[in-house]
């Protein structure tokens, strides 16, 4: 189970090894308990059951879980018993909300990395499994064909030492909230979803209208995620344009937003 529309890299990663996958409805929050309580009451008991989610600043969404919904989608995870897979990348942005692990230890699988919370260029990444996993965590990783660099973990742990980790959280914050009101300010149409601490906004579409988007976009030398590769289920008819903000310059952003917003009123 995963939100109908999720990170593409989760999608790719379950379809090449054979999981069956099955979207759950969102809303601003997220994941909607009903209907996760719905879809993992359709499955079989003897069937093992996994639930990947990002609570936190969802890709591609932005959306955020209160406190209350998390409580709520554990509770009922609980209760089917399925294991949870928590995407924590973007938890550093709402340090004051706890973690699905924190409230299900037991149960949850708790990734991490410092890529996106810190720079791209730390390529360190963190599990938390339950105590009785750990051992089969540990055999399972050393067959991953990669290690961060010993120069990478020196650094980190130097930063952590120096308090550099929170300046630069602090810099990241506040360029987020730059792009994101930047954004908005070309592409605030009353659909529009952002959120100041992400690096990405969401504008919903039409699966179809999204796809011509994306090939308009390209013929004016401006490269979109494909509708598809963000969507559980491709064929559905939602969706919508994830428009990524983090890596070009402020200025370069700007021109593209400018020409964005030219090519969505053509479009419309």
């Amino acid at each position: 189970m995963t939100e109908r529309i999720t990170y593409p890299g989760a999608i790719a990663l379950a379809r090449r090894k054979g999981y069956r996958m099955q979207g759950v409805e969102i809303d601003a929050e997220g994941m909607v308990p009903q209907a996760l309580a719905d879809a993992l009451g359709s499955i079989a008991p003897t069937d093992g059951k996994a639930v990947y989610l990002t609570p936190t600043l969802h890709n591609p969404t932005t959306a955020t879980m209160g406190l209350e919904r998390r409580q709520a989608i554990v509770d009922i995870c609980r209760k089917a018993g399925a294991w949870i897979i928590e995407d924590g990348v973007y938890a550093a942005a709402f340090p004051d909300l706890p973690q699905l692990s924190a409230l299900a230890p037991d149960i949850s699988l708790h990734v991490n990395g410092l890529s996106k919370s810190l720079g791209p260029g730390l390529q360190i990444g963190m599990l938390l499994v339950p105590t009785e996993l750990g051992g089969a965590a540990q055999d399972l990783m050393q067959d991953v064909p990669m290690a961060p660099s010993a120069f990478s973990c020196a650094v980190v742990d130097e930063w952590l030492a120096t308090g550099v980790v929170a300046s630069i959280q602090r810099d990241l914050r506040h360029e987020s909230r730059r792009r994101s009101k930047l954004a908005a300010s070309f592409l605030g149409t009353g659909e529009l979803v952002w959120h100041p601490d992400a690096y990405n906004v969401w504008l919903p579409m039409k699966r179809e209208a999204a796809n011509g988007f994306v090939a308009a976009a390209a013929e004016i030398g401006l490269k979109l995620t494909l509708p598809e590769a963000m969507m559980v289920d491709p064929q559905e008819g939602r969706s919508g344009l994830r428009i990524c903000l983090g890596a070009p310059s402020f200025e370069d952003l700007g021109d593209a937003l400018k020409l964005l917003a030219e090519l969505l009123k053509l479009q419309a």
